[in-house]
């Protein structure tokens, strides 16, 4: 994760401006490295994520609990299934934490309740995290190669200035649906998102003026209907039904 951190610390600037194609080319040099350290580390990641949910307890003696024995034989049965990377995203889309922590249990019953938070606020979202980077390596290819057709930046330039300004950990969600979109919200998108849920908590009810094309259907409001649904509209309320209305 620290090693990810290059890319912005290099090229992240208020300031950036990309004038010919050696800025590209130290751009694409810092894009290829970072590709080539995540081929390597997201599988080995995904292995170790994976072996926590799978694995068993290390007594395989007579004396084996019968909770171990029970489990056992229900994973090589078939009753329940080995967890894969599918079963992250599963176990992610919980609404809310008690839930995720209850479908980490449905594949490994001997992770607490403390070490199954832990592992989806410490690893499963740092997993994810480094996904949406990998995904936005990919797209800052593509748009130096448009660079090099049409000597147009601003999607580059875009690309390079949209960092995350709010804690995956705490907005799992959030994360889960920018890795199964392959997008990652915008600095400018995020600010419109908490005004809107900051302003609905304190019974302001704000209105918002946006134009074509920053993203109000793609993810504004996607991630607010996210948020509804994991979280209560205000302090004294329950989580509600969040209810759409499109006018055309």
């Amino acid at each position: 994760i620290q090693q990810s951190q290059k890319l912005r610390d290099k090229f992240y600037s208020k300031d950036l401006v990309i004038r010919n194609n050696n800025n590209v080319d130290r751009v694409l040099e810092v894009v290829d490295n970072q590709h080539k350290l995540l081929d390597k580390t997201l599988p080995a990641l995904l292995s170790s994520l994976l072996s926590v949910l799978n694995c068993f307890s290390d007594n395989s003696s007579e004396d084996a609990s019968a909770m171990d024995f029970i489990h056992r034989f229900r994973v090589h049965s078939g009753v329940f299934d080995s967890a894969s990377q599918y079963s992250l995203l599963e176990i992610a889309a919980g609404q809310t934490n008690e839930e995720r922590i209850k479908r980490c249990r449905t594949f490994n019953p001997f992770l607490s309740s403390e070490h199954a938070l832990y592992f989806l606020e410490e690893c499963v979202s740092k997993y994810f995290a480094l996904l949406v980077h990998y995904q936005k390596l990919k797209r800052i290819r593509i748009f130096c190669e448009l660079f090099a057709k049409t000597e147009d930046t601003r999607a580059l330039i875009q690309e390079l200035r949209c960092v995350r300004n709010w804690e995956p950990s705490t907005h799992l969600y959030w994360l889960l649906y920018e890795v199964e979109s392959q997008i990652q919200c915008r600095p400018k998108q995020y600010d419109v998102i908490n005004m809107l849920v900051k302003g609905t908590a304190d019974g302001i009810g704000p209105i918002v003026q946006l134009n074509m094309g920053e993203g109000k259907t793609r993810i504004i409001l996607p991630m607010l209907l996210l948020y509804y649904r994991s979280n209560p509209i205000t302090q004294t309320s329950k989580r509600a039904l969040v209810q759409v209305f499109f006018l055309s």
